[in-house]
């Protein structure tokens, strides 16, 4: 891991509550549009979390990936939250790694 990055905080540390009740608000508004999202946990990067939606055809997946992106952002304003989704790397720091495969 780069330097700042290697402590045991991340992936296996617990997600701090101001954050779970962001992610928790996240996946009810993902679940009423019909996008079932799995996966809950602290990323590498310090303040880095991920989310994923289960798998599905790409051209539906790539649409519900940029309609999760709006909803991310929406609600991060209303949990007092920046939501910052730029791409890998950022500043030194692993960036957002939103794809498609």
């Amino acid at each position: 891991s780069p330097k700042g990055q290697e402590l045991q905080d991340h992936y296996f540390g617990m997600v701090k509550d101001r954050i779970l009740s962001f992610m928790h608000d996240f996946e009810m508004k993902a679940l009423e549009l019909g996008i079932p999202v799995k996966t809950r946990h602290n990323e590498v990067a310090p303040a880095q979390h991920e989310v994923a939606p289960l798998f599905e055809k790409a051209s539906v997946a790539i649409d519900h990936n940029i309609l999760l992106m709006e909803i991310m952002r929406q609600l991060a304003l209303k949990h007092n939250l920046a939501c910052l989704l730029h791409e890998k790397p950022f500043a030194h720091l692993n960036g957002s790694g939103k794809h498609c495969n």
